[in-house]
């Protein structure tokens, strides 16, 4: 037999994955004196398709050794193969060197092994510069280096040259390449393109109704949400559930809310909410919030309050946005005395005052405060606004994060209780009563702060600020 046909047996040997049959044929030819560069070639070829990248690279290294023959532009493509295919970049660098110190001419196939790898690892500037001294040189690009070079400008979102390489090789594209089309599509969404829709939708005439790709899906749910087009968006979204699609990702669903809540949509928005909850969708707290505010928006304050128990149900605790978005829809439709009530469920919980809020003091002493206890000594400063007082209390240590603490006494013998996080207490702010001009009374606000010192007592300290009218 001649080199060459054991050449093409090894290689078939290779293809059909019998690599010990691919190393016999080879041992056969070198004991026959049949040595050739084209038996190594293709024994490392064989190597590389079954994913033997060292015993590739050690037939590599035999061949160097043998007086014989060299490795030729062929072997040294097959090297850059196998290299490339495992994302090795620095030694198909090496390799590259090589040939060059070699004397070697680099061949289209040369040029198209290192821009594959270069696309695959994601290296678009060495993509790039690789593309360029193709250009300017004697070799020019073919088809198969210019579905490369799309490829990469659409994962690298270079949306300028991708669409001046997809013009070049458009026929070809739109006729056989399906999974390139899903990856300009995926550049599409992804970029802030004006035209990104219009864009999107030609490229998808293109590909098969029944060709349902998930990622793809959501990726576009995501984009016709930002742009605001809600029937586009339900219509994915329809499809997603249909095919039972998992949406994990928290942005993708803040998209969706954002676009339900700019065209005021709130029923569509419950619905949706519904659904997401059923199909095992990520939920996030921002969905009910979206769905309260917008309840609010439209002075649906039971309904707005029933999304609590909805909340709860999924295990979303209640926040100080949560409680600030209750107070808002009730003071805005002039409802005071719930407005108040949830400022009074602010500070049980330890999130303080609305800064907009202004609570009359007779409210403030009762609206959702804890049982009081009382001090042992007090002392009213009234020059400063400061109340201060040291004393033994019922429980002389805070033992756990959140306990009730003395709280000083109004004129008319009630009192505004609050709860303590940890041994530094941030407490409650309420109003301090002052002599206004005349015989008009005003108001301060005020923020009492509390500390357990080392001997187990209680030190509260009362600080005033602005005024404002009852």
């Amino acid at each position: 037999m001649l080199p060459e046909e054991y050449s093409k047996a090894i290689t078939l040997a290779g293809r059909t994955k019998n690599v010990d049959l691919a190393a016999e044929l080879f041992s056969d030819a070198i004991d026959a004196s049949l040595r050739n560069a084209c038996l190594y070639n293709a024994l490392m070829s064989a190597y590389m398709y079954n994913g033997l990248i060292e015993k590739a690279v050690s037939v590599f290294e035999d061949l160097k050794q043998d007086f014989n023959c060299k490795p030729t532009i062929v072997t040294y493509n097959i090297l850059l193969s196998v290299f490339g295919r495992f994302l090795l970049v620095d030694h198909m660098e090496t390799v590259l060197q090589a040939i060059d110190d070699s004397y070697l001419s680099y061949t289209i196939t040369t040029y198209n092994t290192a821009i594959a790898a270069y696309v695959t690892a994601w290296m678009w500037d060495k993509m790039e510069r690789m593309y360029q001294s193709m250009v300017e040189g004697p070799i020019k690009p073919d088809t198969d280096t210019l579905l490369l070079m799309l490829r990469g400008y659409a994962y690298s979102s270079n949306l300028e040259k991708m669409e001046k390489t997809y013009d070049q090789i458009k026929e070809m594209v739109n006729d056989r390449q399906t999974p390139l089309i899903r990856t300009m599509i995926d550049a599409y969404t992804k970029s802030c393109h004006l035209d990104r829709v219009r864009k999107v939708e030609a490229l998808m005439k293109l590909i098969p109704e029944d060709d349902y790709r998930a990622c793809l899906n959501v990726r576009l749910i995501r984009m016709y949400a930002q742009e605001g087009l809600i029937e586009a968006m339900e219509g994915l979204i329809s499809k997603a559930f249909q095919h039972n699609t998992v949406v994990t990702a928290v942005g993708v669903m803040r998209s969706i809310i954002s676009s339900y809540f700019k065209s005021n949509e709130v029923d569509r928005l419950a619905g949706f909410i519904r659904q997401a909850e059923n199909a095992g969708w990520r939920l996030c707290r921002s969905l009910y919030h979206c769905k309260m505010v917008m309840y609010g928006q439209q002075n649906r304050l039971e309904e707005m309050h029933g999304v609590l128990d909805e909340m709860e149900n999924f295990r979303f605790g209640r926040t100080k946005k949560t409680f600030f978005i209750l107070y808002k829809g009730y003071s805005n439709i002039g409802r005071r005395l719930e407005a108040e009530t949830v400022i009074g469920m602010m500070w049980k919980h330890g999130y303080g005052n609305p800064e907009d809020a202004c609570v009359s003091p007779r409210r403030l002493s009762t609206a959702g405060c804890p049982r009081d206890l009382s001090l042992a000594g007090e002392e009213l400063l009234v020059g400063d606004y400061s109340f201060s007082s040291r004393g033994e209390t019922e429980r002389p240590r805070a033992k756990n994060c959140r306990q009730a603490i003395p709280s000083p006494l109004w004129g008319d013998g009630t009192s505004a209780g609050f709860v303590a996080r940890g041994r530094r207490i941030a407490g409650r702010r309420f109003l301090l009563p002052t002599q206004g001009e005349g015989s008009r009374q005003r108001f301060q606000f005020a923020s009492l702060h509390s500390a357990v010192d080392g001997k187990g007592y209680r030190e509260v300290v009362l600080e005033a600020y602005n005024d404002i009218d009852d």
